[in-house]
C-alpha cells in the first residue's frame, strides 16, 4: 500500500484511504488486531514499516514469506478470547472459529494457504463473516 499510495490514480487514492484505516485499526484495536514484521517483532503503531527480509528455505518470494508468518502465527496461537470476551466488542469462539486467516485477494496465494492447512478467505468471505448475525 506504501508504493501504491503515491500513484495519482484512483487506486493510489483507495490504498492511501486503506493505509490510513489500518493505521487507525493497529492503534485502536490493540486488544484484537495485532500487526507482526516477518522477523517476529510485534508492532504497536505503523509509524515504521520498513524492514530488510530474507526469504528462508524453500521460500521464492514475498508471498511464501507472508505465508510462512500466518503459519508461524497458527503454531503460537494464543487464545485470548477471554480478554476480547471481557471487553465491549464480544467475540464467543466456536469450533468452527478459525484461529488465524490469511486474508487476501491473491487467488494463487489463497491456494499456496490452503495447500499448507492454513485457512485463507477473500475479501467476499471477509463480508460474509461480518455481515453474518452474531
Amino acid at each position: 500500500l506504501d508504493g501504491l499510495q503515491n500513484q495519482p490514480t484512483d487506486l493510489g487514492h483507495a490504498a492511501a484511504e486503506a493505509l490510513n484505516y489500518l493505521i487507525t485499526a493497529v492503534q485502536t484495536q490493540s486488544t484484537s488486531l495485532k500487526v507482526q514484521t516477518s522477523k517476529g517483532n510485534y508492532l504497536k503503531s505503523l509509524s515504521i514499516r520498513v524492514e530488510a527480509t530474507t526469504l528462508g528455505d524453500g521460500e521464492r518470494n514475498m508471498d511464501d514469506l507472508i505465508v510462512r508468518s500466518a503459519l508461524w502465527q497458527l503454531d503460537h496461537f494464543v487464545d485470548r478470547t477471554g480478554l476480547l470476551i471481557a471487553s465491549r466488542n464480544a467475540v464467543k469462539r466456536t469450533d468452527k472459529t478459525s484461529k488465524v486467516v490469511l486474508l487476501t485477494f491473491d487467488r494463487n496465494m489463497r491456494v499456496k494457504a490452503r495447500s499448507r492447512q492454513l485457512d485463507a478467505a477473500d475479501e467476499k468471505d471477509m463480508a460474509a463473516i461480518f455481515s453474518s448475525p452474531k
